[in-house]
């Protein structure tokens, strides 16, 4: 920044500010609206193929659930034997539940409660039962259903929270013998539950029809109650579909879906797991963009000495021009270059050059014009006057530019509204002169001339008093000639009347002539 100096840091910094501009709106901006779009085109295609991918998974879990409960159904059935059978045979169906349990997974336990809601057995470890009555639940239903039962989160014998499956027990007579429970690994339907949810970042819960945790991603949640939450709502009317929730205070794409006994399923992802890629997408480009940009910087720092330091040699050069001062001439190197700066620098300095010709050119012809000249601007501020405008007047070019024509002292007018007049004014050694001041458009303002008159009008004095004395001369001519005409007449007419009265008084011609000499008298008196 320092080589700026010289021609101005204003300046350097004006140009720097323009350039910063255009590259924003050039680069930058349009770079950032790129950069946001494709931003959120992936976040919108993600968004879109992570509700797919949910929709698919809670199909398949809820397929595979259902795929489960029959199974267990089935298992309970085979544990209570064929309905042509008289009597339940509580041993063999012991065995045959133990045999059950070992072959699944789901299944945690299985015990028989008797028609009076006794419990007979709990397999795998009380083949006898514990003297203790269970009022399942389910009991009644079950008795007058004559079918199965898929309960949500109920209270076991030993007081834990449990899911339970549970046939009616009945042979040939179709009265009901018991019921044979089986309660489910609530670990099994959570690893049912992880297995598509935890691998790909994202998290699921089954929740009963209270809204109570069946199962869970996270076994923090079991037996937890999320009948308040709005997607467990959601559920519990039957609905669904594919949300924009808060699961844990994280906003999280969800899908959710009823089931048939009442269950009531929900998958998601967190938005900062499912947009990760999109998070690490932005920051490469981000880092790409700046990257980009930083490099501009460094070019457009390592070409300023070559670029913007000649640009402001030859704004500076031109500036020159606005004032009197003769510009300084552009350095030598700039002047042999072989560019584009080379050329417009040798062009610039051939303009400097002609300019100056043409501008002493016009300075020779203001000043060698007789009048007094000076251009205003429009707002009546003097731009320029001449030597003789200076002389004139008795002040100073340098004192009289970019003063008002009403703020001189000693002029004879205080505004140029006229376009012509004639003024007389005394100058400061008291002479009387006479000013012809003509004013006429220039440019933008006005061309004022001012002409000293008071010797033309002097000689115009002189030529009209020499005018009037011709003319007295051509009227005294005039009534010299109209005189001598009738003194002729009576001259002549006298001398011949005093001839024909001399030799013959009597004759005719005396009275003519006497009359010829009283008309020339009266035609001279009435003239």
């Amino acid at each position: 920044m320092p080589v700026f100096f010289g021609l101005g840091y204003d300046r350097a910094m004006k140009i720097t500010r323009k350039f910063l501009i255009l590259f924003l709106a050039v680069l930058f901006f349009p770079a950032l609206g790129i950069h946001q779009g494709v931003v959120q085109y992936t976040r919108h295609v993600m968004q879109s193929n992570i509700i797919s991918q949910n929709e698919s998974i809670t199909e398949l879990i809820v397929k595979r659930l259902s795929t489960e409960i029959g199974g267990v159904v089935l298992q309970l059935q085979l544990v209570a034997g064929v309905p042509d059978e008289t009597r339940p045979q509580l041993d063999v169906m012991y065995e045959r539940a133990k045999l059950a349990i070992s072959n699944s997974t789901i299944i945690h336990s299985i015990y028989y409660l008797d028609a009076d809601k006794n419990m007979v057995f709990e397999a795998p470890f009380h083949p006898e039962g514990r003297g203790v009555k269970y009022d399942y639940p389910k009991f009644d239903h079950v008795r007058w259903s004559y079918t199965y039962v898929v309960t949500g989160l109920v209270t076991n014998p030993q007081g834990e929270g449990a899911i339970t499956v549970a046939i009616p027990v009945f042979y040939e007579d179709r009265r009901l013998q018991g019921l044979l429970v089986a309660e489910l690994s609530r670990n099994y339907l959570s690893n049912i539950l992880r297995s598509t949810s935890v691998t790909r970042g994202g998290f699921s819960f089954l929740v009963d029809g209270e809204g109570r945790v069946i199962a869970s991603t996270d076994e923090a949640d079991w037996g937890s109650d999320f009948s308040q939450e709005p997607i467990v709502r959601r559920l519990q009317r039957g609905d669904s579909g594919s949300i924009r929730e808060s699961y844990r205070g994280q906003p999280s794409l969800m899908t959710y879906q009823t089931m048939r006994e009442n269950w009531g399923l929900a998958v998601g992802v967190p938005e900062d797991v499912a947009f990760a890629p999109v998070k690490t997408l932005s920051q490469a480009l981000t880092y790409s963009y700046l990257g980009f940009f930083g490099l501009i910087v460094v070019l457009i720092l390592f070409t300023s000495r070559t670029l913007l330091l000649p640009i402001l040699r030859l704004t500076h050069f031109v500036r020159q021009f606005r004032g009197d001062s003769v510009p300084k001439p552009l350095p030598p190197s700039m002047m042999k270059q072989r560019d584009e700066i080379g050329d417009l620098s040798r062009t610039v300095t051939d303009m400097a050059a002609r300019i100056g010709r043409q501008h002493r050119f016009l300075q020779d012809i203001i000043e060698g014009i007789p009048y007094a000249l000076a251009t205003l601007n429009g707002g009546g501020v003097i731009t320029h006057v001449n030597q003789k405008w200076a002389n004139l007047f008795d002040l100073k070019a340098e004192d009289v530019k970019g003063k008002r024509i009403g703020e001189l002292p000693g002029l004879p007018f205080s505004s140029l509204d006229k376009p012509e007049q004639e003024l007389a004014w005394t100058d400061r050694n008291g002479q009387t002169r006479i000013l012809k001041v003509v004013n006429a458009p220039f440019q933008d303002g006005v061309l004022t001339i001012v002409q000293d008159i008071s010797q033309l009008k002097m000689w115009e004095a002189q030529a009209a008093q020499s005018e009037k004395l011709a003319i007295i001369g051509q009227i005294s001519t005039g009534i010299a000639h109209e005189l001598k005409n009738p003194l002729a007449v009576l001259a002549s007419s006298s001398e011949l009347l005093l001839e024909e009265i001399e030799t013959n008084r009597d004759s005719e011609w005396v009275a003519t002539l006497a009359k010829d000499i009283d008309e020339e008298i009266r035609r001279m008196t009435q003239g």
